[in-house]
């Protein structure tokens, strides 16, 4: 059932108050989660939001297909609309042009007859990243325009030692959080609900292992969930396990004083361990490589215990 906003003043307090910041590489990126996105557009709202607005007259079966049309296929035109205090009569001639959320970001020629309205043009280029926020899925690999003017990156990623994993030949890993509207897969274990991310300057070999990876699942093996190219820097997601054979090392130097790791439960984990290490080198199942990209990811991204 949508919730009730009785005027369109409404629909902004409530998207400006739920505004969520995440700092992406020293920048702020400002956006409205989608959860909260769904709850501002919809059909109802939408339909009050238009009869409330002088600007704009339409009939019964007008209002209905309009409501219908923007319901359907432009839920984020009609917020950025709102949040910019820009006329549902303005929204109605982006419709009637064909506009739609799949458009976004527009430029300041996708207007059509709205060009000559330079300041509806300027305010809602300005505003669209607000409401055009990245959305990840999993085993799914994406490029991303690297203009903050334009689109906005649900991601914690701050280069500080505290979030420092490691370094490899091909690039670094970071601890990173998303924020959980925008993707489409878990944290899994991770008491913290972060994720490592692995930053290369180059996507091609690691895309290629990614393609390769996609969809394995290993007891002792993170798993790359999503990958996107943004400027000339790819990013490879993975799981963050909360404990890795060095640490569980450091934690256990003397194995007698801990419970059930016997003789038996040590062989099994290093057969896992082998077998991790296989599946790395010949993910298809072929003759063994010489090389694989997944080893520049440190130790302490790739193996799991299977203990926490």
């Amino acid at each position: 059932m949508d919730t009730k906003f009785n005027s369109k003043s409404d629909v902004y307090d409530y998207m400006e108050d739920n505004m969520f910041t995440c700092k992406f590489r020293g920048t702020p990126h400002e956006f409205l989660p989608r959860s909260h996105l769904e709850t501002v557009t919809g059909k109802s709202t939408i339909e009050r939001v238009v009869k409330g607005d002088d600007l704009i007259m339409l009939n019964s079966r007008e209002l209905s297909v309009f409501v219908e049309q923007v319901h359907l296929h432009g839920r984020r035109l009609f917020a950025i609309c709102v949040y910019c205090d820009i006329s549902m009569g303005a929204l109605k001639v982006m419709v009637d042009n064909g506009l739609t959320d799949t458009r976004l970001p527009l430029g300041n020629d996708d207007f059509g007859s709205l060009d000559r309205h330079r300041g509806i043009v300027k305010v809602f280029t300005a505003n669209q990243k607000h409401f055009n926020t990245a959305f990840f899925l999993e085993n799914r690999i994406q490029e991303l325009d690297d203009r903050i003017s334009y689109r906005s990156i649900p991601i914690d990623f701050e280069e500080c030692p505290a979030n420092f994993k490691g370094r490899g030949a091909f690039g670094e890993v970071w601890k990173v959080k998303i924020h959980p509207d925008h993707r489409g897969f878990s944290c899994r274990t991770n008491e913290n609900s972060q994720f490592a991310m692995k930053v290369t300057q180059h996507e091609g070999r690691e895309q290629n292992y990614h393609r390769a990876m996609a969809g394995l699942n290993h007891p002792h093996l993170v798993k790359c969930l999503a990958s996107f190219t943004m400027g000339t820097k790819y990013q490879m997601v993975y799981e963050l396990a909360n404990c890795d054979l060095e640490l569980f090392i450091q934690r256990n130097p003397v194995a007698s004083k801990v419970p059930g790791l016997t003789t038996p439960w040590l062989a099994q984990q290093l057969a896992g361990l082998a077998g991790a290490l296989q599946v790395v080198h010949n993910p298809d199942g072929s003759e063994p490589h010489r090389m694989s990209n997944s080893l520049s990811v440190p130790l302490a991204n790739v193996t799991k215990t299977g203990v926490s």
